[in-house]
């Protein structure tokens, strides 16, 4: 014998409302994100003629970084014995420092999307070494995946709720 609507109707309620908590609950953990550090070493070497070395820094950094990341800062250390002029180009207003022989310059809050121009203000330049030190703060979210079942739990406890209301409502448990 079938139990009675009005069972099948309160039952349909608790397994959606149980549903939705459930996706509530993997949704929160799919938001938890856990932040990191890390530094990334590149020498370059000028091309020479005077002419500006173009960096592209998404082309510098590792890719499962990119989108992760909050600030960025750019140490460039300058083994030449003439300065070197650094300009930030893309995006945004583009800002230049001087960095002079033998030191160290940083460029704050800098986008991976930028492009560095290092432009030798004397000599050659050939062969000469410029390192590049980025210095990366991000976060990860290493639950993002809960979030796909979030969503199909969401689904299913909506329609399981809806299928429970729409029996109590009816009046199907009047037998």
């Amino acid at each position: 014998m079938a139990a009675p609507a009005s069972t099948v109707a309160g039952r349909a309620i608790t397994v959606g409302v149980a549903l939705l908590l459930a996706a509530l609950v993997s949704a929160v953990a799919a938001m938890h994100s856990v932040p990191f550090n890390e530094t990334v070493i590149r020498e370059h070497r000028l091309p020479g003629a005077g002419r500006p070395l173009v960096v592209m820094l998404a082309g510098e950094l590792p890719q499962d970084l990119i989108e992760d990341i909050d600030n960025m800062t750019v140490v460039v250390s300058n083994r030449l014995p003439y300065p070197v002029n650094v300009t930030v180009a893309y995006p945004g207003p583009g800002s230049a420092v001087l960095v002079e022989p033998g030191s160290t310059a940083s460029l704050h809050r800098v986008s991976p999307l930028s492009t560095l121009l290092l432009r030798p203000l004397g000599g050659e330049g050939a062969g000469c070494c410029i390192e590049l030190r980025y210095i990366i703060e991000g976060r990860r979210y290493p639950y993002q995946v809960l979030s796909i079942p979030s969503f199909i739990l969401m689904l299913a406890g909506s329609a399981v709720l809806g299928f429970g209301a729409v029996l109590r409502l009816s009046g199907i448990e009047e037998a």
